[in-house]
């Protein structure tokens, strides 16, 4: 019987339900009343109940002498009823396959907001560094950092942390692009030929980093140094496109 029970209870049916379908299988045609009777409940919880089961399918209402009387259908009545979910099963799934279509056109996987962290404090600047040479997988291949580089004014500030971030960065990028203040030029007359120097910008303070999928913006000018990273690849894109501008464009005027 509970196994009974459980399946009706698959089918759509309250446990109330259920019991009451069962019950009254034996009861030919009866009124409310004696079907309460039999499983305990008020005569109006039992109305209610035979009254929903008509409406499920499972038992016929009939009326003598203003006295509401039910029966309980042929339990082969629950093929018709599977066969009608079914049915309903299969438009359902037909409909679903057509909205699946609609609402793929409109899908992008990409549309996603941006992830940003915030870093504060010099040791939080170090972690933000640490964080921006992490990749996207393990089997991302090297790729070019673009900088609007205000490196040699934070190395001023924080030597030891500017050092650890550049060694680490030329094992995990195939080359780097900086764009930096004239201030700085004489630093870097052997080594950093590739750098570009815009006269018309002045001292950076603020360094921004542009990689993979990621920008990272550093500040070490106030009394609380503090860096953002925004990991979004469309916005890095954009940046990056922005950047290649620039760079081209100086190479045009030799800068």
């Amino acid at each position: 019987m509970k196994n009974i029970s459980a399946f009706l209870k698959e089918f759509g049916l309250s446990e109330l339900e259920a019991e009451a379908y069962r019950i009254s299988l034996g009861l030919g045609t009866f009124p409310a009343s004696i079907l309460g009777n039999r499983i305990s409940i008020p005569r109006s919880t039992a109305r209610y109940t035979c009254e929903s089961l008509v409406h499920k399918g499972l038992m016929i209402e009939t009326k003598k002498a203003n006295t509401k009387l039910f029966m309980a259908e042929n339990p082969t009545k629950l093929f018709a009823l599977y066969n009608a979910e079914e049915e309903r099963f299969i438009r359902r799934k037909e409909q679903l396959m057509t909205i699946v279509k609609e609402l793929q056109q409109v899908y992008d996987p990409n549309a996603k907001l941006p992830k940003v962290t915030f870093y504060e404090w010099i040791d939080g600047a170090e972690r933000m560094l640490d964080d921006l040479l992490k990749s996207p997988s393990p089997n991302t291949p090297p790729t070019t950092l673009c900088a609007f580089g205000a490196g040699d004014y934070i190395f001023r500030q924080e030597p030891d942390i500017v050092k650890k971030f550049r060694a680490k960065s030329m094992k995990k990028y195939k080359s780097t692009m900086i764009i930096r203040a004239p201030k700085y030029k004489e630093l870097y007359t052997d080594g950093r030929k590739q750098d570009q120097y815009f006269q018309y910008i002045d001292e950076l303070k603020v360094d921004i980093q542009i990689t993979e999928d990621t920008i990272a913006i550093l500040s070490l000018e106030h009394i609380s140094p503090i860096g953002l990273i925004i990991k979004h690849q469309e916005i890095a894109n954009a940046f990056r496109q922005i950047f290649m501008e620039l760079w081209m464009r100086g190479k045009k005027e030799g800068n």
